[in-house]
């Protein structure tokens, strides 16, 4: 069934307006029944009431009792439907919680991890010696950029020094740690 044929179904059992039809339809997951009810919880329309009408003989009162019973077991199972649907609502949204609290951890750990690494490139030179006497020492981190922004020149440089007699090495220091304390 189409929702345009849902709404009109709503709209002749209810008489509501096709706005208000539309909207607890919506409001409800395209559940006629619960649109009905919606309406009538939302004051949108009278309360609908159970009638009979045949060209025949009238109901028995087995059959009238027998009526009532069945509105009795579709109110039951209506109400077991909302439940499951309620405790799957709920589900997904515990679900989508967990898993924001996962992404957030996970963020939280890159995020350190990066500034690990850049921690470690400021703390760590690269360094240029010839016969023993160091021509240059810069942090790694300055080193990478300066290689990123201009690589075909920084390769010639490399090269021209390995040439030249340049040897190359990574050294850590400790720039905060002056061995004294400044309390």
């Amino acid at each position: 069934m189409t929702d345009f044929e849902k709404i009109a179904k709503i709209m002749e059992k209810t008489g509501a307006s096709e706005a208000d039809a539309r909207a607890a339809l919506d409001a409800n997951g395209g559940e006629i029944l619960d649109a009905v009810i919606w309406l009538e919880r939302a004051k949108k329309v009278e309360e609908t009431k159970t009638a009979y009408y045949s060209t025949g003989d009238a109901p028995s009162e087995e059959q009238a009792a027998n009526e009532v019973l069945k509105g009795d077991v579709i109110g039951e199972e209506e109400s077991r439907r909302r439940a499951e649907r309620e405790a799957r609502r709920r589900e997904r949204e515990e679900r989508r919680s967990r898993n924001g609290e996962e992404i957030r951890s996970e963020i939280r750990r890159f995020w350190d991890w990066v500034c690990a690494i850049l921690e470690a490139s400021v703390k760590t030179n690269f360094c240029a010696d010839r016969h023993g006497e160091e021509l240059i020492g810069i942090p790694v981190l300055i080193a990478v950029l300066i290689f990123l922004a201009a690589t075909p020149i920084s390769i010639c440089v490399i090269l021209f020094g390995l040439f030249m007699g340049c040897h190359y090495h990574l050294r850590r220091t400790d720039r905060g740690n002056s061995g004294t304390d400044q309390n």
